[in-house]
């Protein structure tokens, strides 16, 4: 158990879990302690905008969408301080169901797609007849 005055005298238990949640509104990072408590202080939280077309096309930008769970997961353990060393766990949520291509090289060569741009889809073939 750690006592540390910039927590509030809240105790608190290692080792710490890092949880990130990279959700379709926002991506959010939060630190819990072994006990499953939230450590006071130690959260940071970005909103972003899906683009969302007539067609049903449901995407991200993945450069941004990196760059937005980079900074939040550096937030995080900036405001955890000492209590970062003690991180034993990390849990992570993403979105539900995607798709995304990537080159040779890992690198996103289309945007983050939801199932809605490939459900659009599949809906438009029917309804002209074509399955």
């Amino acid at each position: 158990m750690i006592q540390n005055q910039s927590q509030q005298d809240q105790a608190i238990h290692q080792p710490f879990i890092l949880s990130l949640d990279v959700g379709t509104s926002s991506t959010r990072a939060l630190l819990f302690d072994a006990t499953g408590a939230a450590v006071h202080g130690v959260q940071s939280q970005h909103t972003y905008q899906l683009t969302i077309t007539r067609e049903g096309e449901v995407s991200v930008d993945p450069n941004m969408l990196l760059a937005t769970v980079a900074q939040t997961i550096d937030e995080v353990l900036h405001l955890a301080g000492p209590l970062a060393a003690s991180i034993g766990v990390v849990a992570m949520d993403t979105f539900w169901h995607g798709l995304m291509g990537v080159d040779a090289d890992n690198k996103a060569v289309t945007p983050r797609s939801s199932p809605g741009k490939i459900h659009a889809r599949v809906m438009r073939q029917r309804s002209c007849g074509r399955n």
